[in-house]
């Protein structure tokens, strides 16, 4: 049976997480198994968010906020189900994603929104669970910036 439209969400029609593991001494990345999740997504954010020093000499008055950093962090949320359910046979995909992540640590995470495609880097922070009283029950998979390409993490 065809995934309800509800639960793909509005042109996303793709996203998947792959788990990467770090070679020691080079810093390079290998992709384990992927976990495609596209039917099940309730909500997909990347946000970018800038680190920032202020710097200004005592005798001024006005701050001066200098940009050190930039990254992007992820979260991904995911409609609970029972396995065999109509909409997931496979039942709820980030407990199993997260036992990967609390070994490797690094996680690719690809989504299509639209026309167009993206891919983000990021290490697992934390897989949360609010229980509601009515209503459907999600889980939330955070991944915090990781530095995909300038330094030692490479995706090979």
């Amino acid at each position: 049976m065809a995934v309800p439209l509800w639960a793909v969400g509005r042109n996303l029609t793709l996203v998947s997480l792959t788990p990467m593991t770090a070679n020691p001494s080079t810093g390079v990345l290998t992709a384990g198994t992927t976990y495609i999740i596209t039917g099940l997504v309730d909500e997909l954010e990347a946000e970018e968010q800038v680190t920032t020093e202020e710097i200004s000499p005592i005798t001024s008055f006005r701050e001066n906020h200098v940009s050190l950093m930039v990254g992007t962090r992820f979260r991904v949320a995911e409609i609970l189900t029972t396995p065999a359910s109509v909409a997931n046979s496979r039942g709820p995909q980030l407990p199993l994603i997260r036992t990967v992540l609390l070994t490797v640590g690094y996680c690719q995470i690809n989504w299509n929104h639209g026309g167009s495609t993206n891919v983000g880097l990021g290490l697992y922070e934390r897989l949360s669970s609010p229980w509601r009283g009515k209503g459907k029950q999600v889980q939330t998979m955070s991944l915090l910036p990781v530095d995909d390409g300038v330094f030692n993490w490479i995706m090979g």
